[in-house]
């Protein structure tokens, strides 16, 4: 069986609330949702904070699928956020993922937490 039938093989699914199915999808569609991003990748540099036109640019553009690891972490340099901040910006991708993305499909969001959530300011580890 080649990948791309793999890749269009029918699943059986529960009933979702999104507008697509993994069916529906081409095989590009289908490796771009597998595509994942740190997220120093969606940072302002300049300012340490979500840059949402980075955020459009990758999940409009190039239909990404996933975003992994803690946005304190920027390129190394930690910069702790509170929880309230850390949700506002998971959030705000969230929101551009399912409003404007052309799948309308949510971002799955990856942290790393092998050692604690020691990338929210005050968790207890």
């Amino acid at each position: 069986m080649s990948l791309e039938q793999i890749l269009d093989t029918e699943e059986q699914s529960a009933p979702t609330p999104y507008p697509i199915s993994w069916h529906s999808m081409t095989l590009k569609e289908k490796i771009r949702q597998r595509t994942q991003l740190v997220t120093g990748m969606l940072i302002d540099p300049a300012t340490s904070e979500l840059d949402e036109e980075r955020v459009r640019k990758w999940i409009k553009e190039w239909g990404i699928g996933s975003i992994f690891d803690s946005p304190a972490n920027h390129g190394g340099k930690f910069i702790n956020y509170s929880a309230k901040h850390f949700a506002e910006f998971t959030d705000k991708v969230q929101k551009i993922a399912v409003e404007e993305g052309s799948k309308k499909v949510p971002v799955v969001y990856g942290l790393d937490s092998i050692h604690g959530a020691n990338y929210v300011d005050g968790v207890n580890q």
